[in-house]
């Protein structure tokens, strides 16, 4: 039997349901099947699905969007429990309403978790502001 060469691999394209779409050197496409890969990967990809937010506080879960409108006060975002998280877990926070430096948004510390080395809550304060909070395991670090 004659020795086969894989190609090496340059860039991920899609993740299909079940299926791991690759592309080699930009010239074949493979597509790898493996059970529950979306769901296995969700933690870890884009978030999810959008929240619009316009009143708090609001509970925070991993992957999603969270639009903040601040046109009538302070929003305060709660973060989850850590027990429940998978390292590489993520969200985003948006001032969709441009007012955050007259209403700002807070995101609140669930226990002992640290954001960015600190053991204080995060305060965003800067119109049309956005976050992308990553989980390491133990704490929360802006990408």
């Amino acid at each position: 039997m004659a020795d086969k060469t894989i190609p090496q691999l340059t860039e991920i394209t899609d993740v299909d349901g079940n299926a791991l779409v690759v592309v080699d050197n930009g010239t074949q496409t493979f597509k790898i099947q493996l059970e529950n890969l979306a769901a296995s990967l969700a933690p870890y990809g884009q978030p999810q699905s959008t929240v619009n937010v316009g009143a708090s506080p609001v509970a925070v879960a991993t992957p999603k969007v969270y639009n903040v409108q601040t046109s009538t006060g302070a929003i305060s975002l709660q973060l989850p429990a850590v027990s429940g998280l998978v390292e590489g877990a993520r969200f985003i926070v948006k001032d969709v309403s441009g007012l955050a430096a007259t209403y700002p948004i807070t995101l609140l510390r669930n226990a002992t978790e640290q954001l960015e080395g600190v053991s204080a809550s995060y305060v965003m304060e800067t119109p049309y502001g956005s976050w992308t909070w990553n989980f390491d395991g133990a704490n929360w670090w802006l990408v």
